[in-house]
């Protein structure tokens, strides 16, 4: 899928870029899973969209709730036109909700939630439809996700449910059982190249040298969230390559990455194996490799350049590595370079 992204308004990139159509969106998962969404009537009623953060999830919910109730009638118009009174009131409208999942963690908040769903909507067409955004939908308590389950054991007709994730371990199992599910993968190195050219081209200005857009993607580290704020800093002239890019806050977006790290580091095998095995490596293998590489690669600069032994070594990490007849070599081989990478930015600031 090709896809054009779009600067509206005023502000930073991440801002300014916010997709508003399924076209200027870019593909961090299955198109014809949006589409389902979109065109078939019959669809499921509650989703779960599920993938790093910054990586389109509630972007993605937001698109299909407006395209849901636009009111153009015109085939040749992309829905949603952006223009009809629906579209441009959505997120005022009483009947479109996006809610936080850390601001109704308890069971109360979602009691005051729940009975408005079996009400039909009186702004968002003729249907009565109400749409409902759960960002962060892991931090929900299991009191409330039990009590958000009843509602979905049958969901009523005119109700569209959303649930976006970074992690659906942190929901129970009987509620991810009533989703459909949608995964999003990190953005590939292609897919880096053709943001930062349109934003550059937008902006008037020549894409920047190659070893700047290799460091883009390596601390994008596959949100596209990540690469727009990235991007901001170098069109301020702020970004400095192989600056140092881990702190007491890491990134939100790349929990596994680090905990491979360490357990690499600590020479828990164990817990190594288990990262490799779940679900978020097995949907995008290729993906989560170049993303590890990038990881391990971006104080390249500063301790010489191990990227192709690493990345050598990284083709191997899969399910299948622990029956490799070198994976003992190749396990050495990454622990060194880990090391390297911890001791460098560990070490005296």
């Amino acid at each position: 899928m090709t896809f054009r992204i779009k600067a509206r308004g005023e502000g930073d990139l991440k801002t300014r870029y916010r997709p508003q159509r399924l076209s200027e969106i870019c593909p961090t998962f299955h198109l014809k899973d949006a589409q389902a969404i979109l065109g078939d009537p019959n669809a499921s009623k509650v989703w779960l969209f599920e993938g790093l953060t910054g990586c389109g999830k509630t972007t993605l919910a937001r698109i299909i709730s407006r395209a849901a109730v636009c009111e153009c009638d015109d085939p040749e118009t992309e829905k949603p036109c952006l223009v009809c009174e629906t579209c441009r009131t959505l997120d005022s409208s009483p009947d479109y909700m996006e809610i936080n999942g850390a601001d109704v963690r308890g069971i109360d908040a979602m009691r005051e939630i729940t009975p408005g769903m079996r009400q039909y909507g009186q702004f968002l067409g003729d249907d009565g439809v109400k749409i409902y955004v759960f960002d962060e939908a892991q931090q929900i308590t299991p009191a409330a996700q039990e009590l958000l389950n009843k509602v979905l054991e049958e969901p009523p007709e005119h109700v569209r449910i959303f649930l976006c994730t970074t992690n659906k371990k942190g929901l129970k199992r009987t509620l991810l059982g009533r989703c459909s599910k949608v995964n999003f993968r990190r953005i590939t190195k292609g897919q880096c190249d053709e943001i930062i050219g349109q934003v550059m081209g937008d902006a008037g200005q020549t894409v920047p040298e190659q070893v700047v857009v290799e460091d883009l993607f390596r601390r994008a580290n596959g949100s596209v969230r990540d690469l727009l704020v990235l991007l901001d800093t170098y069109l301020r002239g702020t970004f400095k390559v192989g600056s140092d890019y881990v702190d007491d806050d890491t990134s939100e977006s790349s929990p596994d990455i680090f905990a491979l790290v360490k357990g690499y580091i600590n020479k828990d095998w164990e817990a190594v194996r288990t990262i490799l095995n779940t679900e978020n490596v097995k949907n995008d293998p290729d993906g989560y490799r170049e993303t590890v590489c990038s990881f391990l690669a971006r104080d390249a600069l500063k301790f010489g350049d191990p990227k192709m032994s690493i990345a050598t070594a990284l083709g191997h990490l899969s399910g299948s590595m622990w029956e490799h007849p070198k994976r003992e070599q190749y396990s050495m081989l990454v622990l060194r370079s880990l090391r390297a990478c911890h001791k460098k930015t560990t070490g005296p600031r």
